[in-house]
């Protein structure tokens, strides 16, 4: 027999190859220790992080965040983080060994695998940004505004002079979703930007040059993008994460979590369009 996290907030129960879910919510914890899976991005790496902090309350967390597969920068060279717990950050997949089993029944220390990607609230339901209240923004962002850009993430964002006013634009289409259908195509976000009037200016995180090239070429210097972007770059990448926070209204990609990100970032209630679904994704 044996037994692990789904998304937080059930237990898969193996009982000879017959599975049995089961409701579960973890009980408060002195140490918490979080596994990210290499290829997981950033978003959903904060979003384990931030979803685990609110529902145990620990007063240590242990994060194991692989630096070399598709983030190639540690959490403290991207972000620094005013938590109320001690934070400890590992890279040597060797640590791991030391937190096997600690999910026996003692909740005093707590260990999970690919935490959730997605915030909930305190009964387990989540928390869509695209149908979430102000007010339950304000209840459960709190976390997130502890964390802060790190001193080379404020360089790059200091390298652009931003409008006092802007909406943020981010295409995550890219190479590595075409395989399970998710790229959309780019006429469905011109057709929203379409609909802001024709002075507004709009900084754009996008993944590669491609996409940004065209859609600079539609739209000229109504475009904002950070100088000499290196779009493999985890420092430009957060430092694009921050800067679409601070937008009063955005347009973000379908189940991306890295425009999601940007929404719980924010200081205050985003305005959001998603462009997208997940009608052509392959199962």
């Amino acid at each position: 027999m044996s037994f692990k996290s789904i998304n937080g907030w059930h237990i898969i129960y193996n009982f000879f190859g017959i599975k049995i879910k089961k409701r579960y919510t973890p009980d408060l914890c002195h140490k918490l220790n979080l596994i990210y899976d290499t290829e997981e991005g950033i978003g959903n790496r904060v979003f384990g992080l931030i979803d685990y902090v609110n529902c145990t309350k620990p007063k240590q967390v242990n994060i194991y965040w692989d630096n070399s597969g598709w983030v190639t920068a540690k959490f403290k060279e991207l972000f620094e983080y005013t938590s109320d717990f001690e934070l400890n950050e590992y890279n040597n997949k060797e640590i791991i060994k030391g937190w096997k089993n600690k999910w026996k029944g003692d909740n005093t220390e707590i260990t999970v695998y690919q935490p959730p990607v997605h915030m909930a609230n305190n009964e387990g339901r989540e928390l869509s940004y695209k149908d979430i209240t102000e007010e339950e923004f304000e209840k459960y962002s709190t976390e997130f505004k502890k964390l802060k850009p790190s001193q080379k993430v404020r360089e790059r964002i200091n390298s652009i002079n931003l409008p006092d006013k802007f909406t943020a634009l981010q295409v995550r289409n890219a190479k590595d979703w075409d395989e399970y259908g998710r790229e959309e195509s780019m006429s469905k976000f011109f057709e929203q930007i379409d609909k802001y009037p024709s002075d507004t200016k709009f900084y754009l995180s996008a993944m590669n040059n491609e996409v940004s090239n065209e859609i600079k070429q539609k739209y000229g210097d109504r475009i904002l993008e950070l100088p000499d972007k290196n779009y493999k770059s985890m420092i430009d990448a957060v430092a694009d994460l921050f800067i679409m926070s601070y937008a009063e209204s955005a347009i973000y990609s379908y189940g991306s979590t890295f425009g999601e990100l940007a929404f719980w970032l924010s200081e205050k209630y985003q305005k959001i369009t998603i462009v997208g679904n997940d009608s052509g994704w392959i199962k």
